[in-house]
């Protein structure tokens, strides 16, 4: 019987019959019959594998001319083997290497596998190697025979063999490793921290056909390198190491630049990183007391560098910087810039915004032993009038004008003029010209104010400050010190006017703060004085 690729099989007349006196075996009928006398088609399949049946062989056209035997179904073929073919492999590969994983062809032999080729139950596949070594300078180098086997389940198997064959050492299948330059430098604040990443782990080896040129294989060489140190002329962080890779094949002469091979490999160990520099904070600071300029002494190196030194340049848009200090800084905001820039020309640029603001109080000077004459008249005491220009005597403020103003001292009679809170009660105590300001701003919601000086602060009654969203600022008299605020919610509606010894704050609605865009803060000045 011959089974086919499905294993299968079907029985012809010339099987069972013997002699060569049958005519055509077309003309013959085949009965087949199992055990139990059941017909049985003539086909087997592997299910009929082990069992006995009869077989009849008759007569077409006489049915009772027929011969009979008995057929045992068994499976006794050899396997039909395709051994991989023959190759040659350079000095250094290893016949036993796979495919890696994710490879279409992953963990097969890259020399390639058996296959089978008939139908076989179960194949096993397996080889063995015998490698015959030819010796040092030999070529070819090694031979290897690979004995494929494939065995089944019936015990039968078909062997065949694979030559692969070792070339000798050849200088052309060597590949050096890449410059490293250029973009692909190595980062000399990283070589700080590990001195191993100069060295063939990291930079690379040669290789053979992308191998390594160092293990167990058949190649006759010897392989060494030096490094040679260029300091970068420009850039006292970086340099370049200059690999000298030597290759020497031990089956040929030694010839100065042929053999051992020189190649030369750059490795440029590079500084390219700007210097880094710390946050730098938003600053206010006054002016100082002898003029309407701020003094700022600038944060002690705030920058650092992971290979070289560094130095660097402020640059003021205002003033100027003289022993890390600037100075002529004027009122108002001033960007500050840190230009820091390495020793291999790497720089970085931050800034940051000092506020210049007036916070030194005016100088008061006020002349001493003042005499006054007093008035007489018919129906009150004697009196006399003192203004504001009679009391100065060379008051200023490096920064603006100064309002002079004059006041009782607390303990002092009235003389029958209250005035406002120590004010006297006309506009001669003022040494300025009145100075209104308009405002529209006003509170959306009722609102309590607080007054606040540099002793402390107060409440204002409810019968002097607006109590609810109807009252208005609508004139600001700086030179008398006094807010007026009006009652919009009537016509011609009531008028409270008191002077502003503080400034004040508004609080609106669930303890939401609301301040005036009016609200003048200036330092008030109080000026001794003494009247006789």
């Amino acid at each position: 019987m011959y089974p086919g690729r499905q294993l299968e099989a079907v029985i012809n007349a010339d099987m069972l019959l013997k002699g060569d006196q049958y005519s055509c075996y077309e003309d013959y009928c085949i009965v087949i019959k199992d055990v139990s006398g059941k017909i049985h088609p003539n086909l087997f399949k592997l299910e009929d594998v082990g069992k006995r049946f009869t077989v009849s062989i008759c007569d077409c056209l006489n049915s009772n001319n027929c011969c009979w035997g008995y057929v045992n179904i068994e499976l006794k073929l050899i396997p039909k083997i395709l051994c991989p073919v023959d190759l040659t492999l350079a000095c250094n590969e290893d016949p036993l290497a796979r495919y890696p994983v994710g490879h279409p062809l992953e963990n097969q032999l890259i020399t390639g596998e058996a296959k089978v080729e008939s139908c076989v139950e179960n194949p096993r596949i397996s080889f063995v190697d015998h490698v015959e070594n030819n010796g040092t300078c030999s070529n070819p180098r090694a031979i290897l025979t690979r004995r494929w086997k494939v065995k089944g389940d019936n015990g039968v198997e078909a062997t065949c063999d694979q030559t692969i064959t070792f070339d000798a050492f050849k200088l052309a299948n060597v590949v050096f490793p890449k410059d490293l330059i250029a973009n692909t430098a190595l980062k000399c604040s990283e070589v700080a921290l590990d001195n191993n990443l100069t060295k063939p782990t990291n930079t690379g080896y040669p290789t053979i056909d992308s191998r390594p040129i160092f293990g167990k294989h058949y190649c006759d060489i010897n392989v060494g390198y030096n490094d040679q140190i260029l300091q970068d002329a420009n850039c006292p962080a970086a340099y370049e190491i200059l690999r000298f890779w030597f290759i020497r094949n031990e089956c040929a002469p030694l010839i100065l630049g042929i053999n051992p091979y020189i190649h030369i490999q750059s490795i440029k160990v590079d500084d390219r990183e700007a210097p880094i520099i710390d946050r730098l904070v938003d600053v206010t600071i006054s002016t100082n007391p002898w003029s309407c300029h701020g003094t700022l002494k600038l944060p002690k190196e705030p920058f650092y560098d992971k290979c070289s030194m560094s130095s660097i340049k402020w640059n003021v848009p205002y003033g100027f910087v003289r022993d890390s200090v600037i100075e002529q800084l004027p009122i108002g905001i001033s960007t500050i810039t840190a230009k820091v820039t390495d020793m291999c020309g790497n720089v970085a640029k931050g800034s940051f915004d000092v506020t210049v603001i007036d916070a030194a109080p005016p100088i008061p000077v006020a002349k001493q032993n003042i005499v006054v004459s007093l008035s007489g008249s018919d129906t009150a005491d004697a009196s006399a009038k003192l203004f504001a220009t009679s009391v100065d005597n060379g008051s200023h403020d490096n920064c603006s004008d100064v309002r002079i103003e004059i006041r009782r001292a607390l303990d002092a009679p009235s003389c029958s003029n209250v005035g406002y809170y120590g004010h006297n009660n006309n506009r001669t105590y003022s040494s300025m010209p009145g100075i209104n300001f308009s405002t529209s701003s006003s509170p959306t919601a009722n609102i309590n104010w607080t007054w606040t000086s540099n002793s402390g602060s107060r409440t204002r009654d409810a019968g002097v400050s607006p109590s609810n969203m109807n009252w208005k600022v609508v004139l600001i008299d700086e030179a008398q010190g006094q807010w007026t605020w009006r009652d919009m919610s009537v016509v011609n509606g009531a008028t409270v006017v008191r002077p502003q010894f503080w400034d004040y704050t508004g609080t609106v609605g669930a303890g939401s703060t609301w301040t005036t865009s009016l609200a003048i803060s200036r330092e008030q000045m109080l000026l001794s004085y003494t009247i006789s």
